[in-house]
C-alpha cells in the first residue's frame, strides 16, 4: 500500500485553515494545521510532510524564507494576500504563490503536482542507493554502507553540532558512523521521501530514538551525490540546537 501524501498547512486565517483541512482531507491526504511561522518550523522539525502550504506571514517574507529553508527539498507552495513577483518567488525557492482568494482547483492540481516530485524506490535506482544507505546506518551494516559509498566519499554535517564532521574516504565515515550510533544505538529512520537533485538526490527523513528511556524523534535532510552507481558526497542538515538538546 502507497503511504498517504501529508501535507502542512501555516495559516492564522482560522476560517481558511478549516476549508483546506475540509477539502484535501476528503482528497485523502493526511494534513497537519499550524496557524504561525513558528509553529511551522516545529512541525517540520518533528515530522516528515510531502508539500507545504504556507501563508506570507508579513509583507517582507522573511518567516515564509525560514520556512522555506527548514524544509528543504520539501516543496513549499505560498497563498499570498497580495500579488508576489515571479522573480521573488523564484529567488525563494518556492514552487507557486497563489494570491487569495484564489481557485480551489488550482490548488489542488497544484498540490497533486507537488505531491508527484517524490522519486519511487521501485523504479530509480538512486532512490532505491539512498534507501539502501539509511538501511545499512538503521541495521549497523557496515558492509552494505561500505558498498554503497565510493571509496573517497566526502561527509558533511550537521554542522553547529557536537557531532558535527567533515571528513573524506569509506574508512573515516565507517568509524564515524559506527561512534554515532553507539551514541544513537535504537535509531530509526522513518517517512523517507527522496527528491531528484542535479547531482543525486535530497531525501527528507525522521530520525526516532529513546534518550534517557524517553523517546524522542528529529526530522531532518541528507543531500547525497552520486557517481557511477555509488555514493560520492552526503551532507546532512537538521536542526543542530535541537539535535544536541535531545541526543542521549
Amino acid at each position: 500500500m502507497e503511504p498517504v501524501a501529508h501535507l502542512l498547512i501555516a495559516d492564522d486565517d482560522a476560517d481558511l485553515v478549516e476549508a483546506l483541512l475540509e477539502i484535501f482531507a476528503g482528497e485523502g491526504y493526511a494534513v497537519t494545521c499550524v496557524s504561525s511561522p513558528a509553529a511551522a518550523l516545529d512541525a517540520l522539525d518533528a515530522q516528515v510532510f510531502g508539500a507545504i502550504l504556507t501563508d506570507g506571514f508579513g509583507e517582507g517574507l522573511e518567516q515564509v524564507a525560514a520556512i522555506v529553508a527548514r524544509a528543504q527539498p520539501t516543496p513549499v507552495g505560498l497563498l499570498s494576500g497580495w500579488k508576489v513577483p515571479d522573480g521573488e518567488v523564484a529567488r525563494l525557492g518556492l514552487r507557486f504563490a497563489l494570491q487569495k482568494p484564489f481557485d480551489i482547483g488550482d490548488l489542488i492540481t497544484l498540490v497533486a503536482q507537488m505531491l508527484g516530485d517524490p522519486l519511487h524506490p521501485v523504479t530509480h535506482e538512486a532512490a532505491a542507493l539512498a534507501r539502501r544507505y539509511f538501511g545499512a546506518l538503521e541495521e549497523k551494516n557496515w558492509d552494505e554502507l561500505q558498498k554503497v559509498c565510493a571509496a573517497d566519499v566526502r561527509f558533511a554535517g550537521p554542522q553547529g553540532s557536537r557531532f558535527a564532521a567533515t571528513l573524506v574516504g569509506s574508512e573515516a565515515l565507517l568509524l564515524h558512523s559506527q561512534q554515532t550510533f553507539q551514541v544513537f544505538q535504537d535509531a530509526r529512520f522513518r517517512d523517507l521521501v527522496v527528491y531528484q537533485t542535479p547531482g543525486g538526490v535530497a531525501v527528507r527523513y525522521l530520525g526516532t530514538w529513546t534518550s534517557g528511556g524517553v523517546p524522542a524523534q528529529l526530522a531532518g535532510t541528507a543531500i547525497l551525490r552520486i557517481e557511477e552507481g555509488r555514493i560520492a558526497r552526503i551532507g546532512v542538515e537538521m536542526n543542530q540546537a535541537l539535535l544536541d538538546r535531545l541526543a542521549p
